[in-house]
């Protein structure tokens, strides 16, 4: 495990956690799945997506309307409801949140409220914020961020990312100041670093940040 600073916070060490939404928080795979292969079957379409993809339109072969149609179809199951929500996420981020300081770090657009053909005056921090409160998951900061955190991870010393995006990974790979927690997809199987810990559940993530409490 690569060396993780403890920070200090009222006499107490504490861990400076950012946590990605989609992949992490949900399960962005399995909603691809489910409701990609709905869709290509309602619109007569090839239904045998493309595991390693992480992008849907990518995952199917569609072109960019072809996946914007989806998700105005089918987008709310993901950011406007807990159907996709992972087990125990709620409860372990809460549990996290007791010792240490959770950064929410999401890539979502300005572009998601066009997608889900949502009404003029919403925005994707309200919707994103008003799905934490409904879902119970306590955060100290909600950070919309490029596809490349970096900048963000730096700026606010995270020590962990729990993160699921290939694209992102790979930019810090190796990168010794980070603890990188890949969670698990069959599109970011090829990920790898010595700084890079492969987690499966929310509970995993629990016992490995124990492990890590227990080295300091």
């Amino acid at each position: 495990m690569t060396a993780t600073s403890l920070h200090i916070k009222n006499g107490k060490r504490l861990l400076r956690i950012g946590i990605d939404i989609d992949g992490v928080i949900n399960d962005l795979e399995r909603f691809h799945i489910d409701y990609g292969s709905r869709y290509c079957y309602e619109n007569n379409l090839a239904a045998t997506p493309d595991p390693a993809a992480y992008k849907i339109r990518h995952m199917y072969h569609w072109e960019r309307e072809e996946s914007l149609k989806f998700s105005r179809t089918y987008s709310h199951h993901l950011f406007l409801t807990g159907q996709y929500l992972r087990p125990m996420a709620p409860w372990v981020i809460g549990t996290l949140s007791q010792r240490h300081e959770i950064y929410l770090l999401t890539a979502r657009p300005i572009s998601l409220i066009e997608e889900l053909a949502l009404p003029a005056g919403h925005t994707t921090a309200f919707i994103t914020q008003q799905w934490l409160r409904q879902h119970h998951i306590p955060y100290n900061s909600l950070i919309f961020t490029p596809v490349d955190k970096r900048e963000a991870i730096q700026k606010h010393a995270i020590d962990i990312i729990i993160e699921d995006n290939p694209e992102f990974l790979e930019l810090v790979i190796n990168q010794r100041s980070l603890t990188v927690f890949c969670y698990h997809a069959d599109y970011n199987v090829h990920i790898r670093g010595e700084n890079v810990i492969r987690v499966y559940s929310w509970h995993h993530i629990l016992d490995q940040i124990r492990q890590l409490e227990k080295s300091h």
